[in-house]
């Protein structure tokens, strides 16, 4: 039908008219499409009708559509990205059948051109403002070409000029990117041109004119694919962060300084507590006849020393919390790790129920696993098996960590992560949790008393990446 209906619509109306399949690929065009298009017959065909006319994505009121839905001619007006705003007439087109694979679609501009350039002048001056304000450039390049072209606000942030940085990429990138930065913006660079990556974002120290070395942010995207998918085009933002990083460098140091009074404070509380026990050691030497009735005292100084004590070593884990620039984790490796390095832990075997997600938190992480494996010791009354699983329902992602032991008296599920509780010291349960919430993931305790423990670790999406399931014969690992 589409052969022999082709010849009959019209080319030299005022309007553009098109023809549309039901995937909203163009079919034809008259002349008008073709002039508003700005292309060839051949180049329009291979477009579907919303790149023509600027949306970048099916409209939210799509008159083809509907006309498509139900089978009857709509008529819509439409405002372009522009501003410029057209006149749509769909119309369904039947076959004998009754089916109808194609809509016939008329589109007439009645917007006033200048006040549409004026609206899209408009656009861009705020655009441009918002950049030069959050002192962001932009940058184009010609993969194949090996061509880059930079703004005015993109050379600005550096120092200079886009006529005197050219348009040679070593000359923009290369050249001015601090030396020990280089290998891995190269890396990031070839990931993109390979086809390995489609965008990315990077950070890294870049020359600025004044003689000084300046951090930017970039972010990049390939825009443009060739018929085998080689990326041609990329285009990207490079944004200032110099004072971020100015700032972030300021309170590492404050955070270095804290630390090293609060060490030297341990470590003359540490030095005055064996004071103490030698004291207490020569003082029932020397004196044996009265170490019957200083026995009630030593013990009550025995243990404020070991509860000083502990709470010594508890500040000393606490002080890096959220400190350290959090990172993504492999579970299963850094459960692994904690398991294989720790003989104590070695009274229980640990089942690994693959795949098991990435984690995005900082290097302390490893201490909410230390935690939790020597609770099982000291608390699970004998558990001799611990199995590790992950679950993701989309919303949330659930790591359980389950023993066979005696399990947790209801009372006491919520109570185990407050400071103090336990058998022990009682800030290990406690620690774990404050440095599960550093990352955005909470903790409970869902196990049924006398089945064994469970706990359950979750958070949402954006706290961890899931993994594919490797090609193993088993998916689970037994340490």
């Amino acid at each position: 039908m589409i052969d022999a209906f082709l010849p009959l619509l019209p080319d030299a109306l005022p309007e553009a008219v098109v023809l549309v399949d039901r995937d909203l690929n163009l079919l034809y065009g008259n002349a008008e499409a073709l002039r508003q298009a700005g292309c060839t017959k051949g180049e329009f065909c291979k477009k579907r009708c919303y790149y023509v006319w600027g949306e970048g994505g099916p409209c939210i009121v799509c008159p083809v559509r509907t006309a498509f839905d139900t089978e009857k001619p709509v008529k819509e007006e439409i405002t372009v990205p522009s501003g410029r705003v057209h006149r749509i007439h769909a119309v369904p087109i039947q076959e004998a059948d009754g089916s109808v694979p194609y809509v016939l679609m008329t589109c007439f501009e009645i917007s006033d051109p200048n006040s549409a350039i004026r609206l899209n002048t408009e656009a861009q001056e705020r655009l441009s403002l918002a950049l030069s304000a959050g002192r962001i450039g932009t940058f184009e390049a010609d993969i194949t070409g090996r061509k880059i072209i930079v703004d005015d606000r993109f050379a600005r942030i550096i120092g200079t000029t886009p006529e005197a940085l050219g348009t040679d990429p070593r000359m923009v990138f290369d050249c001015r990117v601090y030396p020990r930065d280089r290998k891995r913006m190269g890396e990031i660079l070839a990931g993109i041109v390979s086809g390995e990556q489609e965008h990315t974002r990077t950070e890294c120290r870049f020359w600025h004119e004044d003689k000084r070395w300046i951090w930017v942010r970039f972010l990049m995207q390939v825009t443009k694919r060739d018929e085998n998918g080689h990326p041609m085009h990329l285009a990207g933002v490079m944004h200032d962060i110099s004072d971020i990083c100015r700032a972030k460098q300021s309170m590492k140091k404050a955070v270095q300084k804290t630390n090293l009074l609060s060490s030297i404070a341990r470590h003359d509380l540490m030095n005055q507590m064996r004071v103490i026990k030698l004291t207490r050691a020569r003082l029932q030497e020397e004196h044996p006849e009265i170490a019957a009735e200083i026995q009630a005292y030593q013990k009550t100084c025995t243990r404020a020393t070991e509860i000083i004590e502990s709470l010594v070593a508890f500040t000393a884990a606490y002080r890096d919390m959220g400190v350290h620039e959090p990172r993504w984790h492999p579970l299963e490796d850094l459960i692994s790790r904690v398991y294989a390095e720790n003989e104590q832990f070695h009274s229980f075997s640990l089942e690994i129920k693959r795949p098991l997600p990435r984690i995005y938190s900082d290097r302390l992480i490893e201490r909410v696993f230390f935690s939790l494996f020597e609770n099982i010791i000291i608390h699970s009354g004998g558990a001799d098996r611990v199995t590790i699983s992950f679950q993701d329902n989309g919303d949330e992602g659930s790591l359980f960590i389950a023993d066979n032991g005696k399990g947790i008296p209801s009372a006491m599920k919520k109570k185990i992560f407050e400071r103090g509780i336990g058998e022990d010291t009682g800030y290990g349960l406690f620690l774990g949790r404050e440095i599960l919430e550093v990352a955005g993931v909470m903790i409970e305790e869902c196990g049924t008393e006398g089945e064994g423990a469970v706990f359950r670790c979750f958070g949402p999406p954006d706290t961890y990446r899931s993994l594919p399931k490797p090609n193993h014969a088993s998916v689970n690992r037994l340490l």
